[in-house]
């Protein structure tokens, strides 16, 4: 360790003439001098030289403990620290520490008045001769630190009386103690141990946010006292860096207080701060006697200079090529002045925005959650729904397997989790939505982090880019069903029940049923059949009387189906335990075993044969009246940007939920069978009146590209050059009977043959040369 400036006297405390014999024969010097105790005067007290220094010991000390106890160290001001070249030498580098003030970490006052310099390259030469000097690094470059500390000097020798055998000249004494400092150019920085953890304890705290509504049970106030804890032995200021690593944990904005107890869960905190590790703070000095400990230094750094000596460095001739001054890590003291005017201007910040909700959340069921916006403009997902959005359940992770768009609705979406049990939401549960904010943003605007940056309003629950809200569980949907019950009339004449379950996944039932007859009547086992179920597994079942006994006309049934013998999906899966596991609620369920279904029979009429002979060809046409239209085409819009507009077509050809028999064939090149118009408002008058008939404008075909995703699925492509020209929010899809080509039974056809065949009456059939379907493109507004 090398000085750059010692400011002390040059004269010395001890006597001069080198006799060690000749000692002091009188002193009033009698004991050891403590901290806490001062003069007590009263008359006749006879003060020697211990009174009078334990009178200026206790009130520097004094002094001394209300500055490191209530203020802590580092620079007040001034004390700048500069690297510039001499006049006089250009190979050299000149280190000046302008005049300041500073504490030490003893709380000591190191008061520099004139400006004080070093040359480095003289420094580095005499280190280099010591064999003190490190190797520089690859580059070239070394490290050294200006560290500056609190000195005293004896100073004003004055003859001594009074003292036998021996002269004024020879007996002198130093009579005066000046406050000095000592500034030093080094290779190691001072430990600032107090320093470090205070700026890590500001980092944790700025961390926390205050949230309204926050349940108790996810504050996170025992992870803060925890990592509060942890600063006892805090993370070190790198030298030159400009601020503490963060304490081992959560990251900044992670840690959340309720807002309605946030004052007596800081008062927690800070009270195991003060008590606990403020005081032990390992490498600091005694705050209440620091000078108990030799190892702990008291000086506090000033700057890092990173140096470069010249190659071959000839410390006979030395040189420094390059030095850069850097005060990073450097401790400072704020006055009590700027301070007043920081928290009289709200810490520097703007006035606090108005707060809204971001979002209300609905469970709709074991696996759905549907999340409604409150933002007032549409917003978008911008990349992957399932990156942002988080959901948790009681603190544990819930898995979503799809977010998308309520269809029709702006702003609100679809929250649906994977199926496993893990998943699934219980009544009672606390969920916590976590929504990454830059990635929406406004239908064709700024992602929302900029709104809001602009906007004179914010989001409660908001850190950063991320937003939480929060919503109980209060109930699943209500009670269903089990199953659907509708008496059929067999061949036989018997009556049996068929039963539609209204379960996620196929069920097996035990071979026989309980039903009871009436009100307290005959208890009857129904043999249960499933119809076109694999493996004993089918959503449709058939329970059928014994042969002795008949069902009639509104007769009123109870059926009881055992919750431990009623499997699904699988052998190892009973109907009781899947209640448990997802959490659901059937009508009639006893809560332990049993699921009660009512039913009162309603049998089909008996359809008397007609007197008269009917054509078969007029029994269909009939038949076909009579029947309901189905849809023929679902079409969605799944993609709509600069480059391109595709839709998605799917064709419904036949009447059966669970056969796929017929489908709609289209070759793959230009152009399309059908023809798509788009509805404009009729310019001649003003825009949106109601009055007016729309002006159709077709999209060429030869425009539109066809490819095929699957049997009966197709996606149209049109460009956006062309869409800009032709296209509309509304369109028109014309598919003609005679064009459009069925492929059923192995069989080609057209799609009027078809619908002659088959007599099915399709939604949009114009009834002469077509079907037409109308779609909606969603322009603006919606998630996805």
């Amino acid at each position: 360790m090398a000085s750059i400036v010692k400011n002390k006297t040059r004269g010395g405390a001890s006597a001069g003439n080198g006799n060690a014999a000749l000692q002091r024969c009188v002193s009033l010097a009698n004991g050891a001098l403590r901290s806490d105790q001062r003069v007590n005067y009263e008359f006749g007290l006879v003060l020697g030289v211990d009174d009078f220094r334990q009178e200026q010991l206790y009130f520097l000390e004094k002094d001394y403990l209300h500055s490191r106890g209530l203020h802590g160290y580092g620079t007040v001001f001034g004390l700048e620290v500069t690297a510039s070249r001499p006049a006089d030498n250009s190979d050299e580098m000149l280190i000046t520490v302008q005049p300041g003030m500073a504490l030490d970490q003893l709380g000591r006052p190191i008061v520099v008045r004139d400006e004080q310099c070093a040359r480095l390259g003289a420094w580095y030469a005499k280190q280099v001769q010591d064999g003190q000097a490190p190797p520089p690094d690859e580059a070239g470059r070394l490290r050294c630190y200006v560290v500056a500390g609190y000195d005293e000097c004896l100073d004003a020798l004055v003859p001594i009386p009074g003292q036998p055998c021996s002269s004024s000249e020879v007996t002198q004494a130093p009579s005066r103690i000046r406050d000095a400092f000592t500034l030093e150019l080094r290779w190691d920085a001072p430990r600032m141990a107090a320093w470090s953890a205070v700026r890590s304890l500001a980092d944790l705290l700025n961390g926390i946010r205050f949230v309204p509504g926050l349940p108790e049970a996810q504050s996170d106030e025992a992870e803060i006292i925890a990592q509060v804890r942890s600063l006892a032995r805090p993370p070190a200021i790198g030298p030159c860096a400009q601020a503490a690593d963060m304490p081992a944990g959560s990251p900044p904005g992670a840690l959340q207080l309720p807002w309605e107890t946030a004052r007596q869960a800081l008062d927690r905190i800070f009270a195991v701060w003060v008590t606990e590790v403020r005081p032990a703070i390992h490498g600091q000095p005694d705050l209440i006697e620091p000078g108990s400990d030799a190892e702990v230094e008291a000086g506090i750094l000033l700057a890092c200079i990173d140096f470069v000596p010249a190659a071959g460095f000839n410390p006979a001739s030395p040189k420094i090529d390059a030095a850069e001054v850097s005060d990073g890590g450097r401790p400072f003291l704020l006055h009590t002045q700027l301070i007043q005017e920081l928290l009289l201007l709200g810490g520097g910040q703007a006035a606090a925005k108005a707060l809204r909700e971001f979002a209300t959340l609905q469970v709709r069921d074991s696996h759905t959650v549907w999340a409604w916006l409150h933002h007032p403009a549409a917003v978008e997902v911008t990349g992957d729904p399932l990156a942002a959005f988080r959901l948790t359940a009681n603190g544990r992770e819930i898995k979503l397997a799809r977010v998308e768009p309520l269809a029709g609705f702006d702003n609100v979406a679809v929250l649906t989790t994977a199926p496993a049990a893990v998943h699934a939401l219980a009544a009672g549960e606390r969920l916590a939505l976590t929504v990454d904010l830059a990635a929406l943003r406004e239908v064709g605007g700024s992602p929302l982090p900029d709104v809001l940056a602009a906007s004179p309003y914010d989001y409660l629950g908001r850190t950063g880019d991320q937003v939480t809200v929060y919503a109980a569980v209060e109930r699943i949907l209500p009670s269903r069903d089990l199953a659907t019950v509708r008496a059929v009339r067999l061949s036989t004449g018997q009556t049996a029940l068929n039963l539609w379950f209204h379960t996620d996944a196929p069920v097996r039932l035990p071979k026989e049923v309980p039903v009871t007859l009436g009100q307290g009547g005959q208890r009857v086992l129904f043999a249960a059949q499933p119809v076109g179920g694999q493996g004993g597994f089918a959503f449709h079942w058939q329970l059928t009387p014994p042969a002795d006994v008949a069902v009639g006309q509104a007769a009123a049934l109870l059926l009881a189906f055992d919750a431990q013998a009623v499997r699904v999906r699988t052998a190892a899966t009973t109907l009781a335990e899947l209640i448990e596991r997802e959490h659901l609620s059937f009508l009639g369920y006893d809560g332990r075993q049993t699921v009660w279904l009512y039913y009162q029979v309603e049998l089909p009429p008996v359809v008397e044969a007609p007197p008269v002979v009917i054509p078969w060809d007029e029994v269909f046409t009939r038949i076909a009246a009579q029947l309901p239209t189905q849809p023929f085409v679902t079409i969605t819009t799944v993609m709509l940007n600069s480059d391109q507009t595709v839709f998605e077509l799917w064709f419904h050809l036949d009447r059966r939920f669970d056969a796929a028999e017929a489908v709609v064939f289209m070759e793959q090149q230009m152009p399309p069978p059908f023809r798509v118009f788009g509805e404009r408002a009729n310019g001649r008058t003003a825009p949106g009146d109601p009055k007016r008939p729309p002006r159709l404008v077709e999209i060429p075909r030869e425009r539109i590209l066809m490819t095929a995703v699957q049997s009966n699925v197709y996606r149209a492509t049109v460009r956006s050059d062309v869409w800009k020209e032709f296209g509309s929010n509304y369109l028109r899809f014309a598919f003609p009977l005679d064009r459009t080509t069925v492929m059923a039974g192995g069989a080609e056809m057209s799609l009027g043959d078809y619908i002659k065949q088959t007599g099915i009456k399709f939604e949009g059939h114009n009834g002469e040369d077509a079907v037409v379907a109308f779609h909606r493109v969603l322009a603006t507004g919606g998630i996805g």
